[in-house]
């Protein structure tokens, strides 16, 4: 995944709520934030599960208003940032975090 994807998937993130205010809203950070997001095309890892959370709560709402099912494309954790988390599995209703690093498990974090 390419950087253009990030923010294509950032951009699909916002585009869900309407507005850049309303995306703020929802993921608990400053309309500021999110434009140095979007202008930056990079999601710090702490916001991933975040902006997930809130776009899956988003289109859940979209749908129970009428919206077609195919009308909105998932955000997930893994489409904003690759690199530490895993392509979620299709068919689990539970989206896992990637395993601890081997360090961690051994010192107990």
């Amino acid at each position: 995944m390419t950087d253009h994807d990030h923010a294509a998937a950032l951009h699909r993130a916002v585009a869900l709520f309407g507005s850049q205010a309303a995306f703020a809203r929802a993921i608990k950070v400053s309309p500021q934030h999110v434009n140095k997001l979007l202008k930056g095309g990079y999601v710090e890892p702490r916001l991933c599960k975040r902006i997930e959370t809130a776009c899956d709560a988003r289109i859940a709402e979209l749908r129970t208003k009428g919206a077609q099912e195919d009308a909105f494309t998932r955000v997930t954790r893994h489409d904003l940032c690759p690199e530490l988390f895993d392509a979620p599995c299709a068919d689990c209703p539970i989206r896992h975090l990637p395993p601890a690093p081997p360090d961690a498990m051994s010192t107990g974090m």
